[in-house]
């Protein structure tokens, strides 16, 4: 195929820069800069670019020589993806061998060798990952989801252009085709999206449900691929400009409109209409006439940052692991310079010293005396990282962590242990039984089925959370564990339900006329109240027998006294601190509710882990690693008792 420098389409600084302003804010998004909470659509952008592309050189290479060479495109690609890819891979591995958490090592080694096969979306689907859930146990690897989505089309788009060209001999029908075959997977999306059993990792992460930006891409590519008949079709100037500028706005009012959970985007086309949006935006780049538009995306530091891109986007999500689910001292801004800074240094090494040198010259512009092919210089990088996935991985978990096989001391001096029974149970809550159910201790129980109906960050009930930060509604991924854990329930025929009671019930809610509820209100007390009414119910006509309520252990409220969140929050929710710190109102309610409903029984959490007030630490194990879950090295201690729980009332 001709060379950049050769191609007919020239180079389109505008383009650079598109790339570099939308990267900057996505990275801004993940530092912090949650105004933009639709910001994640921006990567539906990137998805139609590279089709767009990649579509561009094919047809053209297809014009220029009558064929297409599919391995030399498949190197080209491997030239451009994998250098940086196992620079990145080399440096979390080691993270991961050395450093990580070790219940999770195991897990994550399966996401390095999932990374690597190009199917990280899929795992992600397996695992029912929440892309915008809690970051506490965030993978390293999330983000090469995209990856996996984008190698998985470029292994088919070489066949589905040539199948184009020789079966349909119309530009205009091609594009059509193409189209509607996008549109074909957006009625598909709308169709998993309207099952119950439907879960928003299938929604997020699915080759199936991401591809019609692809295809839009692709249909962009043929729209204005160079041909020696018609060579490059055009617009008429004015038509590409207002084009330009519907796609730009109907970006940015996606970004500052929609939510990750926005339903649809997915039920109703929006994954569709926003591919458009973005097609006219580049379509309107990419023309080589002088417009307005072009003007906002040719800054020398966007077409910079355009050309790091890539590189950008595998450091970014890691250098956003590093500084922590809070940041740098709460602050959002300082979060984001040092986020910055990191990710741009890495991403500026790896492109100057690694990836450009590669895709100009190959593994021989990086040993320019060594003429050995480039497996031989990448293969010990990658047997490391297969390695380090497949053999100390596994074999690696602490004796603290979900693969312990030590049973660990006992809570109270009276508690009774686990018989076997019940073998299956279902956990329903928030994060708290989420993380406890994912570091189960199987070897140490391996009788014991526990069963993960719980969601990260998520509420039982059903109304908005008023918090210093203004109002929060459910998101979707909550309303539809709402909508879908009693028939995931009956499914998995667990005969006993174990609600796990929240800080979050304490906190103060959005009433139905528009008042705040706190605890004390009779009103909102009510609601609690209903609310595992309705919990119960549900359980029952899905198979449970028994509702086992959790109530909530004594904590320490992570904010100083002195500090505006605690300030703030003593003004407007008068008593939350300290229910947060002792819930002793909660935990009456609770008690209240469980002594009035058949088949329900109470587990007193609160007075196993402080019998007599807070304790940091319990056998010299830290109860809590961040003021609200339970620690992993104490996750194997609390699984003992509660089992025995469990079982005394079996």
């Amino acid at each position: 195929m001709a060379q950049h420098s050769r191609s007919h389409y020239g180079h389109s600084p505008a383009l650079d820069g598109l790339r570099g302003v939308f990267m900057a804010a996505f990275m801004a998004f993940h530092f912090g800069a949650t105004f933009l909470s639709g910001m994640w659509i921006a990567i539906n952008l990137f998805f139609v670019l590279s089709g767009f592309l990649i579509t561009r050189l094919l047809i053209e290479e297809r014009e220029t020589r009558a064929s297409i060479d599919v391995w030399g495109f498949y190197k080209r690609r491997g030239r451009r993806i994998l250098p940086g890819l196992f620079a990145m891979l080399t440096v979390v591995t080691v993270y991961v061998c050395a450093w990580a958490p070790e219940e999770l090592r195991a897990r994550w080694g399966g996401d390095i060798l999932a990374t690597l096969g190009f199917v990280m979306n899929w795992r992600l689907i397996a695992q029912s990952d929440e892309y915008f859930g809690d970051h506490l146990i965030a993978p390293p690897l999330r983000h090469a989801w995209t990856l996996g989505i984008e190698e998985q089309y470029y292994l088919v788009i070489p066949f589905l252009v040539m199948g184009l060209v020789l079966l349909v001999r119309n530009r205009a029908a091609r594009v059509l085709a193409l189209v509607a075959l996008a549109g074909l997977t957006t009625i598909w999306t709308a169709t998993l999206a309207a099952r119950e059993s439907t879960g928003f990792a299938r929604l997020y992460y699915g080759t199936d449900t991401r591809i019609a930006s692809l295809l839009i891409g692709t249909a962009l590519g043929i729209a204005l691929g160079w041909t020696a008949r018609e060579g490059i079709p055009r617009l008429p100037l004015l038509w590409v400009t207002v084009l330009g500028w519907v796609g730009l706005v109907s970006n940015v009012a996606l970004f500052l409109l929609i939510d990750p959970f926005t339903d649809w985007m997915y039920t109703r086309g929006g994954m569709f209409f926003g591919a458009v949006g973005s097609a006219l935006l580049i379509m309107s780049l990419a023309d080589p006439r002088r417009s307005a538009i072009k003007q906002l995306f040719k800054p020398r530091i966007a077409r910079w940052f355009g050309r790091l891109s890539y590189s950008l986007y595998l450091w970014h999500w890691p250098v956003h692991l590093l500084l922590g689910p809070d940041g740098l001292a709460g602050s959002i801004v300082l979060t984001g310079v040092v986020g910055f800074a990191i990710s741009t240094l890495l991403a500026y090494l790896s492109d100057r010293f690694l990836e450009q040198p590669v895709l100009r010259g190959g593994i021989k512009a990086l040993l320019p005396r060594l003429r050995v092919p480039m497996a031989a210089v990448f293969a010990p990088m990658v047997a490391f990282v297969v390695v380090c996935a497949t053999v100390l991985l596994p074999t690696s978990a602490a004796p603290t962590g979900s693969q312990t096989t030590v049973m660990p001391a006992a809570i109270t001096r009276t508690q009774p242990e686990y018989s076997g029974t019940p073998a299956a149970f279902a956990m329903l809550g928030d994060s708290v039984p989420w993380y406890l159910t994912e570091r189960f201790p199987r070897k140490l129980f391996p009788q014991a089925k526990p069963v993960n109906l719980a969601s990260e960050g998520c509420d039982l009930l059903d109304r908005p959370l008023l918090s210093v930060d203004g109002i929060k509604d459910q998101h979707g991924a909550c309303k539809q564990n709402m909508n879908t854990w009693g028939a995931r329930l009956r499914e998995s025929g667990a005969a006993s339900l174990v609600v796990w009671g929240s800080p979050l019930l304490a906190s103060a809610h959005q009433m139905p006329d528009g008042s705040k509820g706190l605890l004390g209100n009779p009103a909102y007390e009510q609601l609690i109240l209903q609310t595992y009414d309705r919990i119960w119910q549900t359980a029952r006509a899905n198979g449970a027998r028994t509702v086992d309520v959790v109530n909530v252990p004594c904590r320490r409220f992570g904010a100083a006294p002195d500090s505006q969140e605690y300030q703030q929050l003593q003004r407007e929710q008068p008593g939350y601190v300290e229910e947060f710190n002792d819930p002793v109102r909660l935990n009456g309610l609770l008690a209240r509710w469980v002594s009035s409903t058949p088949g329900a029984r109470l587990i007193d959490l609160h007075s196993a882990i402080c019998p007599e007030g807070r304790r940091d630490s319990i056998n010299g194990i830290t109860v809590f690693n961040d003021g609200l879950h339970f620690s992993p090295e104490f996750t194997p201690t609390l699984w003992r008792w509660l089992l025995g729980q469990l079982s005394a009332r079996a």
